[in-house]
């Protein structure tokens, strides 16, 4: 968020949504893949960022190649990384060459591994048994496992960046809320890592909408009070993110259930 904005407080403020994102202490803070994968994923996409300083090309396929090593869902960085490519087209922003070839190669790299990785089950079953469809979150569970703030803020950036203002870099966290909820939308996506990765991809979004409301309110009447703004919505992620988070860490199991009946195994063995 700093990288985006340029801003201390917004990125502070990204931070601390970040730590307190509810659907995090439901599912995310247990021994699993998912746990290496969620921060390699927005790790690549941060180093995406940078593509034009030396070696960082070089940096970007490792970790994309250790992604897809690492759990399937890495399937949502290829979609934002798609939709990037697609929504500077559509903007007619203009794109160098040599990224283009990066997102086309780490796309092909990526369904190259999968394919590797799941030959057997490819010649077993076809593409399409592997093909799963998951159940959704009600809607009250999604409210409570994204927070009010990251939705409403990701939205906000959405609909300006999309329809009214045009800031590059943001268009990979765009691609990636989208495609992500578009999955979501179609049960191709298990609901709780799902949210992960839409969950924080909003929190990014909500730094920069932070930006544009406190500029907006420097503008109006109240002008003069804009210096409250972060205060307030500091305040405010204590009963839309932090009580949620807590009543979900009561539930939350320290092992994934696979691990557990590993690590059962191995005791046994």
């Amino acid at each position: 968020v700093h990288k985006l904005t340029d801003n201390f407080n917004a990125s502070l403020f990204s931070a601390t949504l970040a730590a307190v994102l509810p659907i995090f202490f439901r599912d995310f803070y247990s021994v699993s893949p998912l746990t290496l994968a969620v921060p390699l994923i927005f790790l690549t996409l941060y180093v995406f960022l940078h593509i034009e300083k030396n070696l960082y090309d070089l940096h970007f396929i490792l970790l994309v190649t250790t992604a897809s090593l690492t759990h399937p869902i890495s399937l949502v960085m290829v979609v934002a990384l798609l939709g990037y490519l697609l929504i500077c087209k559509l903007e007619k922003i203009e794109l160098r060459r040599s990224e283009i070839e990066l997102l086309l190669f780490s796309t092909f790299l990526f369904i190259w591994i999968q394919f590797l990785l799941y030959k057997k089950s490819l010649l077993l079953v076809g593409l399409g048994g592997l093909i799963s469809t998951y159940s959704l979150l009600p809607v009250p569970d999604i409210f409570l496992s994204l927070g009010i703030i990251p939705l409403i803020g990701g939205v906000l950036c959405v609909y300006k960046y999309l329809f009214r203002g045009k800031i590059k870099e943001l268009y990979m966290y765009i691609a990636l809320s989208i495609g992500v909820a578009l999955l979501l939308a179609l049960r191709l996506l298990p609901s709780e890592s799902g949210f992960m990765f839409l969950g924080v991809s909003l929190i990014i979004l909500s730094g920069q909408s932070s930006v544009f409301v406190q500029r907006y309110i420097l503008k109006t009447r109240i002008g003069d009070y804009s210096s409250f703004f972060y205060p307030l919505i500091f305040v405010l992620v204590i009963p839309f993110m932090l009580i949620p988070s807590v009543s979900y860490l009561r539930d939350a199991p320290v092992i994934d259930a696979d691990v557990a009946s590993a690590l059962q195994w191995i005791q046994t063995h």
